[in-house]
Order: C-alpha cells, then sequence, then structure tokens
C-alpha cells in the first residue's frame, strides 16, 4: 500500500497473508470499535442518607440494548461467501469496565462504567451507513432509559472511519488462478471460505482497485499473548505463493 502511494507501477494481484489455516479466503468483513463511556454520581455522597448515584446495574440494560443488536445482526442474511456463516456479522463485547477487583481497591460504588463493543459489516454494506443506524439506536436506548437519558454514556469511535469489508469473485482469473496453485502446491484442493474477521485487505481491493485474497497458515491465539503459527503450514504458505506468483507472472 506504501508503494501505491508513492505511484510505483501497477499491481495486478495480491495476497494478504493473515492466519487462514490454509484455506483461501475470497473476503473480508468491515469493522468499527465503540467505546461507550458513563460517569456519574458524587464522592461526597459516600455514607450520606441518599442513595449513591452509579452507573453499575444501569450498564446492565446498555448491554441488554448491545445484545439486541448482536441478535438482530445474527438474523442478516449473509451474502456470497458469508452466505453459510451462523453468525454473518457479529456484535461482541471486547471490554466492560467499572471497578477492579485487585485486593488493593476501596470498596466503593462504581461512579463510572466503560462497555467497549466491536461491529462487524458484510462486503455489501456500507460501514458507515450501517453505524449510523446502529448510533441512532443508540441514541433513542438512552432517550428511553430512566438513568441515560440523565447520565448519557459518551460514544467515542475507536476506528473513524470504520473499516470496510470487501469480496473477489470466485471466478476472477486471480481466484481461479490461486487456488489452482493451492491445490497443485499442497497436494489437495483448499477450503475456499470468507475471514471471520476485519483486515486491511479493503484498501487494496477497493482503494487501489488490486484484486485481493487471504492466505496464510496454521496457527491459534490470534491477538493473544499466546498466539503462533505452525512452522510447517509456513513452508507450505511459501510453496503455495511461489507457485501462484509464477503461474501469474508467467501465465
Amino acid at each position: 500500500m506504501a508503494a501505491r502511494l508513492r505511484d510505483a507501477p501497477a499491481v495486478e494481484a495480491a495476497v494478504v497473508t493473515e492466519g487462514t489455516g490454509l484455506e483461501v479466503a475470497l473476503a473480508t468483513r468491515g469493522g468499527a470499535v465503540v467505546d461507550l463511556f458513563c460517569e456519574a454520581g458524587d464522592r461526597a455522597g459516600y455514607f450520606s442518607e441518599s442513595e449513591v448515584v452509579s452507573p453499575a446495574l444501569p450498564m446492565g440494560r446498555l448491554l441488554g440494548w448491545l445484545d439486541g443488536w448482536a441478535a438482530a445482526r445474527r438474523r442478516s442474511p449473509g451474502q456470497g461467501a458469508y452466505r453459510d456463516f451462523p453468525d454473518p456479522a457479529p456484535v461482541q463485547v471486547l471490554a466492560l469496565e467499572a471497578n477492579r477487583f485487585d485486593a488493593a481497591e476501596t470498596w466503593r460504588v462504581p461512579l463510572h462504567g466503560g462497555l467497549r463493543a466491536y461491529f462487524q459489516f458484510l462486503p455489501h454494506e456500507d460501514a458507515a451507513e450501517v453505524l449510523a443506524q446502529i448510533r441512532e439506536s443508540f441514541d433513542l436506548f438512552c432517550e428511553s432509559d430512566p438513568f441515560f437519558q440523565h447520565h448519557r454514556p459518551r460514544w467515542q469511535s475507536i476506528l473513524d472511519p470504520p473499516l470496510q469489508g470487501h469480496e473477489l469473485d470466485a471466478d476472477h482469473p486471480w481466484s481461479r488462478c490461486f487456488i489452482e496453485c493451492a491445490g497443485a502446491a499442497l497436494s489437495a484442493q483448499p477450503r475456499v471460505t470468507a475471514a471471520p474477521y476485519p483486515c486491511d485487505a479493503f484498501l487494496l481491493h477497493s482503494e487501489f482497485g488490486v484484486p485481493t485474497l487471504l492466505f496464510g497458515p496454521r496457527g491459534a491465539g490470534g491477538h493473544n499473548a499466546d498466539e503462533y503459527v505452525e512452522l510447517e503450514s509456513v513452508i507450505d504458505t511459501a510453496r503455495v505463493l511461489l507457485a501462484a506468483a509464477l503461474e501469474w507472472c508467467g501465465g
């Protein structure tokens, strides 16, 4: 991508080497991460006759609103490479915070609550448009909630603009070439699917017009401290990439 921004020669095809388990992924999801943070109450109100105002219990209703969106998105009809996914466009909770369980933490009712949500989008969807619908739903929820209408959570987009999805047609010459070369190099036909995550492939595919797919080694533990790939499958990945490059450039 950096080379294309510097007016390097046009690229005819690309592979993003995410860990796909030696499967060919022709599509990726879009994604947006949003933080919802609420502060309420006054430390001076502790040990008084008045109730301590806290967002801790109302945060449960905020989770319920998010769960409603997760259920609605599960009912979204998957298309193309995502048509057989049971949850084609997931909504996930990445973090939830009030007080800590640390032994050094003072026992007190929390005066703040935070929620980090991850919304994913299908390749045919406009991520910004769907996110605007979610934001409108959030505003309506807050206006109708007895707590949040007075203590509105702050909406903060972590990915702005959101990541878009992308999909390369299975009949595209690059798809056919890569799948055929992978089958020959691995001595077995690879599974053709879609990535269960967003990534930057859409930049190459949509922004620069470069036909892009994903292919990479086996492994596990993505985005965790023990993330790994299997060394033998790294060698297999290299063999497939070499075979595809030779066929595409020489054919």
